[in-house]
Formats: C-alpha cells, sequence, structure tokens
C-alpha cells in the first residue's frame, strides 16, 4: 500500500512541475529569439547597475576615511577609485567607440 501510494504522488508531482528537458527547451527557444546585440546591451546596462553600487559605496568609504580616520591620501584614492568603477562601463563603452567597435 506504501508503495502503491508513492508511485501516485510521484505522478502528480511529476504532472504539477515542469521537467528539466522542458525547461531547457523553453530557455533555448528564447535564446533563439533574441539578437546578440540585444544580448549584450542588457549585459552592459545590468553591469552597469551592478558597478555603480560598487563604485558608490567606495565613494562613501573614501568619504569616510577622509572625514573620520583623518586619512586624505587614501580616501581621494578611494574616491577616484570609486569614480572609474562607477564610470567603466560608459568609458569602455567610448573607448571602443571611438576604435571603431560598436556594441
Amino acid at each position: 500500500m506504501g508503495s502503491d501510494g508513492s508511485k501516485t504522488q510521484s505522478r502528480q508531482q511529476s504532472k504539477k512541475y515542469p521537467t528539466m528537458n522542458a525547461i531547457l527547451a523553453q530557455s533555448l527557444i528564447i535564446l533563439a529569439q533574441t539578437d546578440i546585440s540585444t544580448q549584450i546591451t542588457s549585459f552592459k546596462a545590468f553591469l552597469a547597475k551592478i558597478l555603480l553600487l560598487i563604485g558608490v559605496a567606495v565613494v562613501a568609504y573614501g568619504g569616510y576615511l577622509i572625514s573620520r580616520q583623518g586619512q586624505t591620501l587614501e580616501g581621494i584614492i578611494c574616491m577616484i577609485g570609486g569614480f572609474i568603477i562607477a564610470m567603466a562601463v560608459p568609458i569602455l563603452t567610448w573607448m571602443a567607440a571611438l576604435g571603431g567597435i560598436t556594441f
């Protein structure tokens, strides 16, 4: 009786949740429909958002170093580094455009 109940339960779960093959097939269809330039553009936007957050945190830490610790040189270097991190994607896009590469 226990084995029959478990077989019925596993059949019900397989109907409820899609199989791995179905998930892979759906993801391949989605990837096949998109263009590589849109994928690059969306990845650049995602990367810019992440780097902006990191850059803001580094700039804030540089301000903390200057105001609370009194370490002016280290704070200024942190702020410059945070600005470069935050602006990395637009700077690289601009430099690539100067070389004739478009994303």
